[in-house]
């Protein structure tokens, strides 16, 4: 009878340290999405080293753990939709949130287009109940639309469908 060989040849076998490294990982993707920057930092903060960090980080990616792309779509759709934020502040969380440039800028104007800005803006003026005849309550009511990060255009367009109405 022959024996047979279980030898792990030409099998990849993981080093012990890389398995800790993905755990971890697989922990914090448990609670929330990641950006690459965020679970980078996450992971440095626990002590492991940087070149164990970067092969778990290209494992994650390649088996579809972390998808910036899908992430971000999720992301400014969120924040538009339930936040009542606009395009600027959005992309400015969005950097802040730690997703690559290339990533915001690749996808923002295909997730923008989707999202109704305006419509976004008209509620949100109505929202802060406004009188637009007194001056001092426009500005404040404006002020506070730039800062969600709407445009003038955008609060100008929200103004003038309100005032028709």
């Amino acid at each position: 009878m022959k024996e047979i060989d279980f030898t792990l040849e030409g099998i990849y076998k993981e080093s012990e340290s890389f398995c800790r490294v993905r755990e971890k990982a697989m922990v914090y993707l448990s609670y929330s999405d990641h950006t690459l920057k965020s679970m980078r930092e996450k992971l440095s903060e626990n002590g492991f080293e940087s070149d164990e960090i970067n092969e778990v980080l290209k494992y994650l990616v390649k088996r579809g753990y972390i998808n910036e792309k899908a992430y971000f779509e999720r992301f400014c759709n969120y924040c538009a939709l339930k936040k009542g934020w606009g395009s600027r502040r959005i992309e400015t969380e969005a950097y802040k949130k730690g997703f690559a440039k290339k990533t915001v800028e690749d996808n923002s104007e295909a997730v923008f287009g989707a999202i109704d800005f305006d419509e976004i803006c008209r509620e949100q003026l109505i929202k802060k109940k406004t009188d637009f005849s007194d001056k001092k309550s426009r500005d404040k009511a404006i002020s506070s639309l730039i800062r969600l990060g709407f445009t003038l255009s955008q609060i100008k367009e929200a103004i003038n469908n309100i005032k028709e109405e």
